[in-house]
C-alpha cells in the first residue's frame, strides 16, 4: 500500500529502490548494516545513531489529498522486510532499536509500516508490540482491509511527541473509508517510540472494544402502483443474526431460528466456517412477527437489530406479487448495506455503527398494478376463501396490463410464492374455450347441434359429465354454457387431430417460451396429444394439460379484445438517478375466432354455469362486454379431489380464480370473483 509524507512543511516521498541503492554502498564500506547517520530532531538536538533510517527529502500529495492512481510511494525497512509486499503479518513482534533515530524518523517508519500492512514493524516501534501486533491484525482481519496513511504534522518537544494522520481503510468488496487520528510518541531509554493505545489504529478504539463489519441499513426498493401510489412503506423489522463469540446457547439459538424460518443446518455451516467475532446475519421479521421470539433470542445470545424495510403496509397484502416483482431481470437487486462497527468484545450488543457502506441497487420500480383494486382482490380472498390455497389475478383485457395479483397458502394468509404467476394447473373446464375455438376452426357454428351424453367411451376409456348430466342434443352453444364434457369429447373425436389443441393454445399465448415479462411466470403446457383417450381428456381441460392462474386469465382477456396481449406487470425502474421505461417487445396475437367466443362465455354468464354469479353482473351488458367460464379440474385419482375455477371479463377487465381443493369451479370460486367484482363498482 501506499504512505504520503508530510512533515512541518517539508514534502517526502519514500522511495524504496533509492534507499536500496544506498543501503548496499554503505553495507559494501561497512559491516553491521546501513552505516550511521546524524539525524536532526523537531527541537534542534543532533547525535549519532547506529542503525537508523532517514528518508530521502522528496515531495508527496498534503494531507487529504488523493494518492496517484498506481503510485505506491512507501519507506524502506533496516529489517529486512520488503515494504512494497503486504509486509510480515505473521511475524513476530520484537521491540526494534530506535537509539539515535529523531521523533520525526520513528513517526514516519512507524506510519510507513502500517501502511504496508507490515504489523510486526509498526508493533515492534511501539511500546507494548505483543498488543498492538494483535490489535492491529485484528482489526485487519475483521474488516477484511487494506490501509493507505496520508500523515500530517508531527509536533514534538524533548521528551514527548505527537504526529497527527488520515488513514484510508480499503474494505474488500465495499470501498473505502477514511478518518482523522493522532499518536504520541515518547522519548525513552530505548529511543523514541510510539506509545502503543487501540486509539492509533481509530480514535474510539479501546482495549476492550474491536472493530468489524455488520450489516447495515437493508436494501430498499420502493414500489409503486399504476398511479404512483405507493405500494410498499416504512416497516418497523427486526434483523437477526449469530455472532459466534456472543452466542450464549447455541441449542437455543439454532431452535428460534429454525422457527423463523432459517435453514440451520446452513447457518451452523456459516458459523464454523467464520471468524467468532464476525456478525452472520440470519433473518429479517416484521417487528410485530418477532416479538413472539424477542426473550428467547435474546436468551440464546442472537444478535437483534431494530431496522424498517420498505414493505407492503400489511402482512397479507400482495407479498408473492410483489415478490416476483423484486425478482424481475429488469431489477438489480437491491443489496443490503454493510456497516463498520465499534463492538465490545465478548459482550451482545450491537456497537456503534462508525461508517456505513450504503446498499445498492434498483430504488424504484413503477407497476400496473391498481392499489385499490390490489387491497379489494385481497379482501374478496379473506372473505370467501377458508383456509384453502386460492389465487386472483386482473388484467386490462386490452393491454395485457396486471392490475391486482392476490394469493392465498392454505392457512388463509398471503404468501410470498406467487401461485397465480408459477403455480402449475389442470384447467379444467376452462380449457374449454380453447377447445372450441379449435372446433370453429374446423368448421363447427354454435348453433349446430352437438350430443351431450352422460357418458362417452374412446378406445374403451369411459368418460362422464359431472354426476354423469345429459342435455342430449342440443346447440353447441348450450354444451358450452352448461360445460358439457362429452359433447367436447365428441368434436375432439371428430375434428381434431393430435396436434390441434397445442397449435390452437399457442394463439392464446398458451405454451409460448416466453411472454417477455422479465418475471417468472408459467406459460402453460398443453402437449401433442399421444392417442385418442389423452386427446379426449385434453378437449375438457384434463390429461397433460398444466396452465397459471395468470395464463388463464389471458385467455379470457384475449377472447375480450379479440387479440392475445402479452401480460406485462413493470413499467419503469430507477437506478442511479436514471429511470429506464420498461416495454414488452413480444407482439400481439388475433384471435379469428373471437367474436364467437364471446357469444359461448356470454351464454355461460348468463345461463350457464356462472348464472349465479357473473350473471348476476350482467345488467345491460352485451356478448363481447361479460362473459365468464367455470371449471372443476381433476388432479388425483379420487374424481371428488378438485380444484376450482373460473375465468371471465367484465368491460376492460379480465378475472381469473382458482381455489385449491376448492371442489366445483361456479359455487366456489365463483363467489370469489362476484365479491371482487362488487366491491370495485359492478
Amino acid at each position: 500500500m501506499s504512505l504520503s509524507h508530510q512533515v512541518d512543511g517539508a514534502h517526502t516521498r519514500l522511495r524504496s529502490r533509492l534507499f536500496i541503492v544506498v543501503c548496499l554502498v554503505v553495507l559494501t564500506l561497512a559491516l553491521g548494516g546501513c552505516g550511521k547517520s546524524t539525524t536532526t530532531t523537531n527541537n534542534g538536538s543532533s547525535g549519532v545513531a547506529t542503525d537508523t533510517w532517514t528518508p530521502p527529502d522528496v515531495s508527496t500529495p498534503t494531507m487529504g489529498q488523493t494518492l496517484p492512481n498506481g503510485e505506491t510511494p512507501v519507506s524502506p525497512s533496516p529489517d529486512g522486510l520488503n515494504p512494497d509486499a503486504p509486509g510480515n503479518p505473521g511475524g513476530r513482534a520484537t521491540p526494534i532499536d530506535t537509539q539515535g533515530a529523531s521523533a520525526q524518523e520513528v513517526a514516519s517508519r512507524f506510519l510507513t509500516a502500517w501502511a504496508a500492512e507490515d504489523t510486526a514493524t509498526a508493533a515492534g516501534l511501539s511500546t507494548d508490540p505483543t498488543s498492538a501486533k494483535a490489535a492491529f491484525d485484528s482489526t485487519l482481519s475483521s474488516l477484511k482491509a487494506t490501509v493507505d496513511v496520508i500523515p500530517g504534522v508531527l509536533q514534538a518537544n524533548d521528551t514527548t511527541a505527537t504526529q497527527t494522520y488520515t488513514t484510508v481503510m480499503h474494505l474488500a468488496g465495499l470501498g473505502d473509508w477514511s478518518y482523522t487520528a493522532t499518536t504520541a510518541l515518547a522519548h525513552t531509554a530505548q529511543g523514541w517510540k510510539v506509545k502503543w493505545a487501540p486509539s492509533i489504529i481509530h480514535p474510539q478504539l479501546s482495549a476492550s472494544t474491536m472493530l468489524t463489519r455488520a450489516a447495515g441499513p437493508a436494501g430498499s426498493t420502493q414500489i409503486f402502483d399504476r398511479n404512483g401510489k405507493p405500494l410498499t412503506e416504512p416497516v418497523a423489522v427486526v434483523e437477526v443474526g449469530i455472532q459466534p463469540n456472543k452466542l450464549t446457547n447455541p441449542t437455543l439459538a439454532y431452535n428460534v431460528l429454525g422457527r423463523m424460518g432459517v435453514d440451520v443446518a446452513a447457518a451452523q455451516a456459516q458459523v464454523q466456517a467464520s471468524p467468532a467475532e464476525v456478525l452472520l446475519p440470519q433473518i429479517t421479521l416484521r417487528k410485530v412477527l418477532f416479538d413472539s421470539y424477542a426473550a428467547e433470542a435474546a436468551a440464546a445470545g442472537l444478535v437483534t437489530t431494530p431496522s424498517t424495510r420498505m414493505l407492503t403496509p400489511g402482512i397479507n397484502v400482495a407479498r408473492g406479487v410483489l415478490a416476483s416483482v423484486l425478482g424481475s431481470s429488469h431489477v438489480t437487486q437491491a443489496s443490503a448495506g454493510t456497516a463498520v462497527v465499534l463492538a465490545s468484545k465478548g459482550a451482545n450488543d450491537v456497537g456503534q455503527v462508525l461508517h456505513n457502506f450504503p446498499a445498492s441497487g434498483t430504488s424504484s420500480i413503477t407497476t400496473t398494478l391498481d392499489s385499490t383494486m390490489q387491497i379489494r382482490a385481497e379482501e374478496a380472498l379473506n372473505n370467501t376463501v377458508n383456509k384453502k390455497a386460492a389465487a386472483l389475478v386482473v388484467m386490462n383485457n386490452k393491454t395485457g396490463e396486471i392490475l391486482a395479483v392476490a394469493n392465498r397458502d392454505n392457512t388463509g394468509n398471503s404468501t410470498a410464492f406467487n401461485r397465480a404467476f408459477v403455480g402449475q394447473y389442470p384447467p379444467g373446464s376452462t380449457f374449454k374455450v380453447i377447445s372450441s375455438s379449435a372446433f370453429l376452426q374446423a368448421g363447427l357454428k354454435i348453433t349446430d347441434p352437438v350430443a351431450c351424453p352422460g357418458t362417452i367411451t374412446i378406445a374403451g376409456h369411459l368418460f362422464r359429465n359431472y354426476e354423469s348430466f345429459a342435455l342430449g342434443t342440443v346447440p353447441f352453444r348450450d354444451d358450452f354454457a352448461y360445460s358439457c364434457n362429452t359433447a367436447m369429447i365428441g368434436q375432439s373425436d371428430k375434428l381434431l387431430n393430435y396436434s390441434s389443441l397445442n397449435q390452437e393454445a399457442q394463439n392464446f399465448g398458451l405454451g409460448l417460451s416466453t411472454w417477455g415479462m422479465g418475471v417468472s411466470a408459467f406459460t402453460g403446457s398443453v402437449p401433442v396429444s399421444t392417442g385418442p383417450v389423452e386427446k379426449a381428456a385434453m378437449s375438457f381441460g384434463q390429461g397433460p394439460t398444466l396452465v397459471s392462474p395468470l395464463a388463464l386469465t389471458n385467455v379470457a382477456a384475449t377472447v375480450a379484445s379479440g387479440s392475445w396481449h402479452a401480460p406485462r406487470l413493470i413499467t419503469a425502474v430507477t437506478q442511479g438517478g436514471s429511470t429506464k421505461a420498461i416495454t414488452n417487445p413480444t407482439p400481439a396475437r388475433p384471435l379469428a375466432t373471437a367474436g364467437t367466443l364471446q357469444q359461448l362465455m356470454y351464454a355461460s354468464a348468463t345461463y350457464g354455469t356462472g348464472k349465479n354469479t357473473i350473471g348476476t353482473l350482467v345488467g345491460s351488458r352485451a356478448a363481447g362486454q361479460i362473459g365468464s367460464k367455470t371449471g372443476t379440474a381433476e388432479f388425483s385419482s379420487d374424481p371428488e379431489n378438485t380444484h376450482a375455477w373460473i375465468i371471465g371479463f367484465i368491460d376492460d377487465l379480465a378475472f381469473g380464480v382458482i381455489v385449491e381443493s376448492g371442489g366445483v369451479g361456479g359455487s366456489v370460486a365463483g363467489p370469489v370473483a362476484k365479491t371482487f367484482l362488487r366491491s370495485i363498482g359492478y
